[in-house]
């Protein structure tokens, strides 16, 4: 009896060692945030434990090993890259928001099919800067965000001031 009461105080020592150790790593590289709800701690701690066993996981197979910080933002980055490139197109987004995606993506995004103006000639919309009630409608549109702008809220860009 003694012997087994043995075993476990050893296992539950090994235990607590174990779980302060993954505790320190995660403490390094956290992606917790504050938080009063409890479901939002669990779910940081999650990402936190499943980011050190995918780090974990990868140097065993990986002849290298690399830095966890470089890994974490790469493993975060091939995790967010789809999603943002499906953001980038939706127009509900509002437009800053799409600017500041297409900021971030700028070395990732495929460039996607830009309507030319000749095409776009015979859609007429109203501007997307003037306030609805006077409802100027026009058939030019953004280089940038493509959308529907009058020639009295617009400036002309020129090739060579890109």
């Amino acid at each position: 009896m003694a012997e087994n009461a043995g075993r476990n105080v050893d296992f539950s020592r090994r235990l607590d060692y174990e779980v302060d150790e993954a505790d320190k790593k995660c403490s390094i590289y956290s992606s917790s945030r504050r938080t009063r709800r409890w479901p939002m701690v669990v779910f940081y701690r999650i990402v936190d434990l499943s980011g050190m066993n995918a780090y974990i996981l990868y140097n065993m197979h990986q002849p290298k090993n690399t830095d966890r910080g470089d890994f974490l933002k790469s493993l975060a980055r091939s995790l967010v890259l789809p999603h943002l490139q499906r953001r980038v197109g939706c127009r509900q987004l509002p437009r800053e928001s799409r600017l500041v995606i297409k900021r971030v993506l700028a070395d990732y995004v495929v460039e996607e099919d830009v309507q030319s103006p000749e095409t776009s000639k015979g859609k007429r919309k109203a501007c997307s800067i003037c306030p609805p009630k006077l409802h100027k409608m026009t058939v030019y549109t953004c280089v940038g965000c493509c959308n529907p702008v009058c020639l009295q809220c617009s400036r002309p860009l020129y090739k060579n001031c890109q």
